[in-house]
């Protein structure tokens, strides 16, 4: 299966993603399926659609999302991390406990240092509700 993903949080490039492997390309005008990156922990995560249904890649494994029975999780378990968790239909497919990474050069800028995390990105966005996760599906 290939899949062509936008980069975040580098918009300007697509990730094509096939068989396990990435590879990170500037973007040609090709028509994405999803959005997906690279967490500090170097993994790659994203979600994409494919015939009107969500899928959730972690690495090299895709799982199916069901629209109305998966839950998703990310939130500080102490001051210096996070932990991502995804469960859909009760089992738990990916856990990842992190630190947020914070680039010492953006501290002297007024940036929000957490635009840059992959996880919380698709969390806040679109692993937070049922009409979130619907709303991308119907955008693809």
């Amino acid at each position: 299966m290939k899949v062509v993903f936008n980069n975040y949080p580098d918009l300007r490039k697509v990730i094509i993603w096939k068989d396990g492997k990435y590879q990170l390309i500037e973007d040609s005008g090709l028509s994405t399926q999803g959005i997906a990156g690279i967490t500090e922990n170097n993994n790659f995560v994203g979600i994409f659609v494919n015939s009107k249904k969500a899928f959730f890649v972690f690495e090299n494994q895709v799982y199916s999302l069901s629209t109305t029975e998966f839950e998703c999780n990310n939130t500080y378990i102490n001051k210096d991390e996070r932990c991502f968790i995804l469960k859909n239909k009760g089992v738990e497919i990916c856990k990842i406990i992190y630190k947020p990474f914070v680039d010492s050069g953006m501290i002297f800028y007024e940036v929000d240092l957490e635009e840059f995390d992959i996880l919380l990105f698709l969390s806040d966005n679109f692993l937070n509700s049922t009409e979130s996760l619907e709303l991308f599906i119907s955008s693809k």
